[in-house]
């Protein structure tokens, strides 16, 4: 099936709309291509915007995909895409990069066909800062004994539905669902240091307060004898992201101590005050604007030595809008948190 028209339409429906036409790739940056490339460059003359940001390729079968290599992030209809992932992108969808908004347009056509895969994985590490989250589902071991895995599945998929959407909201990247349990992170942008924290902790209590309501719908958590419940761990540091795949990666592999620790508080939850754990690197770098309790030091299962722990339990009062920087915000002068 051969590759069909397309155009990418920036700002569509306004007065500024422009139409950029492309058949097999198209770039968008804040630089011009190169003398001489081929490739079409949609050029938005932001420096929220990278060199190059990201990329849509249409391939033989007519299928769409955007992929994004940018420090600050791309989103599609308000999804933020994993770095150096290639995602599908249908006709219609909307990418925005920084303050922009582009619309994907393709001729129709039928369904697209299969394509075959690579045999060998693409690797784009990168050294970053993150706050990782995981949630887990207090009991999901017993329930299993005792319950339909019919059930059981629709009402775990219900939850993990919803708790996507808020960490959507908040700006955090869904990494994967383990089982039982949810991980999610949030990176550090290099105009805002330490702002992932703050993002994070607010999706953390975000996260708590939509479990809740979950487990009063009965529409969908469907066990009033087994109560929902879920703990939650954060922590912050250092790790190593590359996308993993064939030639069109589908997979993020994220290695660093930092993941190992975040699941590992999260088992010292006890559903009380203590529902959200947090390293001491996260309590540091988010006091100012939450409210936490000092756990003491604990020892880790897996690690040496021990840890000073936090319950994460709400916002200050008098905590700025983690959308507006202030005097209290970390910013260029805040220390890096150093890796766990």
């Amino acid at each position: 099936m051969p590759r069909r028209p397309a155009q990418l339409i920036l700002a569509r429906g306004t007065a500024s709309e422009q139409i950029f036409p492309f058949v097999s790739e198209i770039e968008i940056g804040r630089r011009s291509a190169l003398e001489g490339s081929a490739i079409t460059r949609v050029v938005l003359a932001d420096p929220v915007v990278s060199s190059r940001h990201c990329i849509i390729t249409q391939i033989d079968s007519g299928r769409f995909f955007i992929r994004d290599v940018s420090l600050n992030g791309t989103r599609v209809d308000g999804k933020r895409l994993v770095p150096n992932v290639e995602f599908a992108l249908e006709p219609g969808q909307t990418v925005q990069v920084g303050d922009y908004q582009l619309t994907l347009w393709a001729a129709s056509t039928d369904d697209p066909t299969t394509f075959g895969t690579s045999e060998h994985t693409m690797l784009v590490p990168g050294l970053v800062t993150v706050t990782v989250i995981v949630g887990d589902i207090r009991g999901y071991t017993t329930l299993n004994q005792t319950a339909s895995s019919a059930d059981v599945h629709r009402s775990v998929r219900n939850v993990f539905s919803a708790l996507e959407s808020v960490v959507w909201r908040h700006g955090g990247t869904l990494k994967e669902y383990q089982g039982d349990a949810i991980f999610a992170f949030w990176e550090e942008k290099p105009d805002r240091r330490g702002m992932q924290v703050i993002e994070a902790c607010s999706a953390a209590l975000a996260l708590r307060d939509e479990a809740k309501r979950l487990a009063n719908d009965p529409s969908l958590w469907l066990f009033p004898d087994f109560p929902l419940a879920l703990d939650w761990a954060l922590a912050t540091g250092s790790v190593t992201l590359a996308s993993m795949g064939g030639r069109r990666p589908t997979g993020l592999s994220m290695v660093g101590d930092v993941v190992n620790l975040a699941f590992r508080l999260e088992k010292l939850a006890d559903g009380t005050e203590a529902s959200i754990i947090v390293c001491h690197n996260t309590e540091a770098l988010a006091r100012e604007r939450f409210e936490f309790i000092d756990l003491g030091e604990v020892t880790v299962k897996g690690r040496t030595g021990s840890e000073r722990i936090y319950g994460l339990i709400g916002t200050c009062p008098d905590a700025p809008d983690p959308g507006a920087p202030d005097s209290d915000t970390p910013g260029t002068g805040a220390p890096t948190p150093p890796s766990i």
